[in-house]
């Protein structure tokens, strides 16, 4: 095998010559040969007559050995020396990421043609240099380093080979590729070193102890290593750049076991933007840039939940929507990585967070994601809600969080809504008669979603658009009691109208009192004299909005008092041409 492999590199070598692209193996600083290093190339075979001279003595010596596998040698060497500028040109930087590369292709090209064991006794007689400048202590421990993660790296290599010959590549042409592949991934990875302590000896070669000195990095140990300065040019993987390890800190997270399993810096995470950290709760986590939605990614573990990871949307509302909290808020940490819901649709991540009950399995809360908007569903709600079936049940998904009405605590859902009370979660939906579906843009009490009341309101006139008008009494100037519209999936390029519902009684303050708020278009008064209208639609104001939503809220305090009564019913969303700026 070794035979064949040499007349391959012979030709190869021959097409190098003529193309004028061989040249030494550079050694840096370069060390004449003593005056005892004579070259004689009179027993030498006359394919490596014109490259004999350009080995040192030691080299020579095991050459002698074996001319075919000298010419493994120097086809390495000539591969090497072109090779190495197509994956990295650092114009001469001393004893960088190039140098780096130049030593890692030719030591592995030597153990894929020959073997290790040749390639390691090749490597450290480069290495020896009689009568040397103590200068070149520190460049031969950076190239004994690199020389062996090199070796190391043939398994990779041979794994590469056979799926280019299995791709219709010859053995030569895979080989090659395989090698330049091998080596640009550890080039990518190559960690800054620097040299200290007094020189010894390693198998004849003055050398001198390497430490890291690179920011990011601890381990170097299987990586390639480099003296120049800090080096994050091309090619560099930037997953390198905040190391992924298990056990940060003595946590115990297996951050990197996670993120393997999840493909590494290819998967769903893509590289880190920050290093593992510990987070509020005492927990660690570490930020990807992999599924943007503006946040990333992120593994997030606590002792309680392990480690599992979050991205997208869904990782963006977990931080920075109101009411969400992140790792120290309601929801707490997740205890699931992102998955698709009951039913098909959507995503939704379990968390730990508020549980219904001492004791209780996890999880205890969760986060689900449709139509560019996430809800939770906590607590008992939550333990009511999967019971269920979750998003495949008649409810639907959330469109909000949990909140408190005067009937108790009320979670809205696409067909319904539920309401915790007295130990008990309630279930409303249109299927069950429970609640009223308005349509699109439209709440109003009674809805399966949107509306809610504090304080007091009467109810059961039988007027109103769907026969559901609540009412209260004026109350002056004093805030007491209100009626919340809630609405989402806006278009947050166009205005909206809004608009209210008064019936035929029950409605008759002068001055109905409407604050209309939305993120992004701030807060505006909307004021109705109900006396005005009879089953008719009012205009309110208008509102913008930067995320979708919007709240209208009618409350008792628009100046009228007792006896007149302030009538709640319909309120809709009307979108206009007109385009919301900024």
């Amino acid at each position: 095998m070794q035979r064949t492999r040499a007349r391959a590199a012979i030709a190869l070598l021959a097409s190098l010559l003529a193309a004028g692209l061989a040249m030494p193996l550079a050694e840096t600083p370069a060390a004449a040969a003593p005056a005892s290093d004579t070259c004689d190339t009179g027993s030498v075979p006359s394919f490596l007559t014109g490259a004999w001279c350009d080995l040192k003595q030691a080299e020579r010596d095991i050459c002698a050995e074996d001319f075919g596998n000298c010419l493994v040698v120097v086809d390495a060497k000539y591969f090497a020396d072109h090779q190495m500028t197509f994956v990295i040109d650092d114009h001469g930087v001393l004893d960088g990421r190039q140098d780096s590369t130049q030593h890692c292709l030719w030591q592995l090209m030597i153990t894929q043609n020959s073997d290790a064991d040749y390639a390691r006794r090749v490597g450290y007689a480069h290495e020896t240099i009689p009568n040397e400048d103590p200068a070149l202590y520190r460049t031969h421990a950076m190239d004994l380093h690199n020389n062996e993660v090199a070796r190391s790296l043939s398994g990779r290599a041979s794994q590469l080979e056979l799926a280019g010959v299995a791709a219709g590549q010859s053995v030569d042409q895979a080989r090659t590729a395989s090698v330049v592949q091998a080596c640009t991934e550890m080039v990518a990875r190559a960690v800054r070193v620097e040299t200290f302590g007094s020189a010894y000896q390693d198998l004849g070669v003055n050398v001198l102890n390497i430490r890291n000195a690179d920011p990011y990095h601890g381990d170097f140990a299987h990586q390639l290593v480099y003296l120049a300065a800090l080096d994050t040019r091309a090619p560099y993987t930037a997953e390198w750049a905040y190391p992924i390890v298990d056990n940060p800190g003595g946590s115990g997270a297996p951050l990197r076991s996670k993120f393997d399993s999840l493909g590494g810096v290819t998967g769903l995470l893509r590289a880190p933007t920050g290093a593992a950290r510990g987070l509020a709760g005492g927990g660690w986590g570490q930020p990807f840039s992999g599924q943007d939605c503006g946040q990333g990614s992120a593994l997030i573990w606590s002792s309680a939940t392990n480690v599992h990871e979050m991205h997208g949307c869904i990782y963006r509302d977990y931080l920075t929507k109101a009411g969400f909290g992140g790792f120290a808020g309601q929801f707490g940490y997740p205890s699931s990585d992102e998955q698709i819901p009951p039913g098909g649709a959507g995503a939704v991540n379990y968390t730990a967070g508020s549980p219904c009950s001492s004791g209780q399995a996890l999880p205890h809360s969760a986060l689900y994601f449709r139509n560019g908007v996430t809800w939770g569903v906590k607590g008992c709600l939550f333990v009511k809600y999967r019971s269920l079936g979750e998003t495949s049940s008649a409810l639907g998904f959330p469109t909000s969080l949990e909140y408190s009405t005067s009937e108790g605590i009320r979670q809205d859902y696409q067909n319904g809504y539920m309401i915790w009370a007295n130990g008990v979660a309630s279930v409303y939906t249109a299927s069950s008669g429970g609640c009223v579906n308005y349509g699109a843009l439209i709440t109003g009490p009674g809805a399966c979603s949107g509306f809610s009341t504090t304080g007091t309101w009467f109810s059961g006139g039988g007027v109103g658009l769907n026969g559901r008008e609540v009412w209260t009494y004026a109350n002056g100037s004093v805030k007491d009691s209100s009626a919340r519209y809630q609405f989402t999936g806006l278009d947050t390029t166009r205005a909206y109208q809004v608009q209210a519902y008064v019936p035929n009684a029950h409605s008759n303050s002068p001055n109905a009192h409407y604050v209309i708020s939305s993120p992004g278009g701030g807060t505006a008064n909307g004021y109705v004299n109900q006396q005005d209208y009879t089953n008719a639609w009012a205009t309110v104001g208008g509102v913008c909005t930067s995320d979708g939503t919007a709240t209208v809220t009618l409350w008792d305090d628009g100046g009228a008092a007792y006896p007149l009564q302030v009538g709640a019913d319909a309120v809709r969303l009307v979108r206009t041409g007109t385009l919301c700026s900024g």
